[in-house]
């Protein structure tokens, strides 16, 4: 099993309290619903809030008050939901074992509504209906993958340096890249390239800030080439500030996927902070939930004073418990 794997697809616990007003659960229309606010998992991409629909009507039965766990699924095709709704009050406690495929939960019926607003069953306290859910989420079945494509017209013009009409120049070295090729990935390049200045007319464009081994993988990616071998834990910052700085978006989110995959306990905190500098969304959910989750190992994790403010902060506003009012 891969680092990744072992802190990633273990799952994680999921505890919320959500308190309503009864004259909103009161005034809810027949199959109306309420739902709660959106809480963040410690699985990458993968959120969850609760409903409750106040007014069903199922079959021949009495009017019915159901809840759904409803998880935003990310990447995650598949997802084991285990899981108690309960209000202490009235001493009612529903256990929910569900797998949600594709982000279709199932409902279930939590009590009827009979009971529901029966001052004798305690539901509501003070003017208030208060629910708590504690459970875990657990992904299944892997990570959603892009199915895979035949040869582009990008990767059979990579050999064709013949039609190759722009030059970048990188330390006293040369490369050389159709403009169409850049412009199609690059809206900065493109601007700059359409800008009438100096680098539009002469086809050259001088690149200070980054080295040429940088610049070479960026413009072997623009030609849809194979460049998951050639990025490392080192040259991963510049390739994603490069991405960031030139809005290759492609790019940025392709070093992102690659650093994630690189993630251990030596390197995640260097690659949080450089999730922070380079806007790198994705890449900063994935070194949060990895570290929330080592913390809670009370594993060491390399350079954790180092952590930006914007990490810590919500590594801790992640680590208490979930409310929610309405």
């Amino acid at each position: 099993m891969s680092f990744i794997k072992t802190h990633f697809a273990n799952g994680c616990k999921i505890r919320m309290k959500w308190k309503l007003k009864e004259f909103v659960v009161r005034n809810v229309r027949e199959g109306g619903s309420l739902k709660s606010d959106d809480f963040v998992s410690n699985i990458p991409g993968v959120n969850y809030c609760l409903k409750i629909y106040p007014f069903e009507n199922i079959g021949n039965s009495n009017h019915q008050v159901k809840i759904v766990l409803q998880p935003s699924m990310g990447k995650t095709s598949t997802i084991n939901a285990s899981f108690t709704v309960s209000v202490n009050s009235a001493s009612k406690k529903v256990v929910f074992n569900q797998l949600i495929v594709n982000d279709s939960p199932e409902s279930t019926i939590f009590c009827s509504r009979t009971d529901l607003l029966n001052p004798q069953k305690k539901y509501f306290v003070d003017g208030f209906l208060e629910i708590e859910l504690d459970g875990t989420l657990k992904p299944q079945g892997g990570i959603k993958r892009k199915a895979e494509k035949s040869l582009s017209l990008a990767e059979l013009l990579f050999e064709n340096d013949s039609d190759k009409d722009i030059i970048l120049v990188i330390d006293d070295q040369e490369l050389k890249i159709h403009k169409w090729i850049l412009c199609a990935k690059s809206p900065v390049f493109k601007a700059e390239l359409n800008s009438g200045l100096k680098e539009a007319v002469e086809k050259r464009i001088e690149i200070t800030d980054f080295c040429f081994e940088t610049v070479k993988i960026a413009t072997d990616f623009c030609y849809e080439q194979n460049i998951s071998e050639l990025v490392n834990e080192e040259n991963a910052s510049e390739l994603l500030h490069f991405a960031d700085k030139y809005n290759i978006k492609s790019l940025h989110d392709s070093i992102q996927a690659l650093s994630i995959e690189k993630l251990s306990e030596l390197n995640v905190c260097k690659f949080a902070n450089l999730s922070i500098s380079t806007n790198a969304n994705e890449l900063r959910e994935c070194c949060i939930c990895f570290l929330v989750n080592l913390s809670k190992q009370s594993i060491i994790i390399e350079g954790v004073k180092t952590l930006k403010d914007e990490i810590t902060s919500e590594i801790g506003r992640r680590s208490f418990f979930s409310t929610s009012d309405y």
